[in-house]
């Protein structure tokens, strides 16, 4: 009997790293209200994710396709539990420092302010990478590059398509301040002085 259940690890690493997605937190200012751009290629991002999570799901329980990414499939498992740790805490890190901005759709709140702290320092969408930091970590614990082929290349495409709508909302929001933000910060990985 084996005491390593890297499946188990990944989903409790998971939930509890991503905890504060499903806590609200009750602010001593006033709520805001949010102006939402439910416009159609939210929407349509929105679809294409169910869409490749059900084709992803299909893949694997139904179609049974497994491309296995190793065949050191332990090592592969502590370094993917790693990076979900990662990604987890990246997430969880960014969203509690937004605070009241913080949103599940996709809008500006009415005294939006540009973030510039915590990880919002280096990266402009750090829960996105975070997220698919998870993505890319529960592959490696699976050992699935259909995890990795059909969900973590898939996300990244909609996050950054996600990112570029949510900036022109930011910049047609906070204009000069947020553009300047922009020049000094990647999107979703670091931007290195060259």
């Amino acid at each position: 009997m084996t005491l390593f259940r890297p499946g188990v690890l990944f989903w409790t690493i998971v939930l509890v790293g991503l905890a504060p997605f499903f806590l609200r937190y009750r602010s001593l200012t006033p709520p805001s209200k949010a102006f939402i751009a439910w416009d159609r290629q939210v929407i349509a991002i929105r679809l294409a994710e169910w869409v490749t999570i059900l084709f992803y799901l299909g893949t694997v329980y139904y179609w049974r396709w497994s491309l296995p990414l190793t065949s050191h499939a332990r090592a592969a498992a502590v370094a993917g539990l790693a990076v979900t740790a990662a990604g987890a805490a990246l997430a969880s890190w960014s969203k509690v420092v937004l605070g009241d901005f913080f949103s599940t759709t996709l809008g500006v709140k009415k005294d939006h302010q540009v973030i510039t702290s915590g990880p919002y320092r280096w990266v402009r969408h750090p829960i996105y990478t975070g997220l698919l930091l998870v993505v890319v970590g529960g592959a490696l614990v699976y050992d699935s590059g259909t995890a990795l082929l059909l969900l973590a290349v898939p996300f990244c495409a909609f996050f950054y398509w996600q990112s570029v709508l949510e900036e022109k909302l930011l910049v047609n929001h906070l204009g000069e301040a947020y553009l300047q933000y922009r020049s000094k910060t990647g999107r979703l990985l670091p931007r290195f002085p060259g």
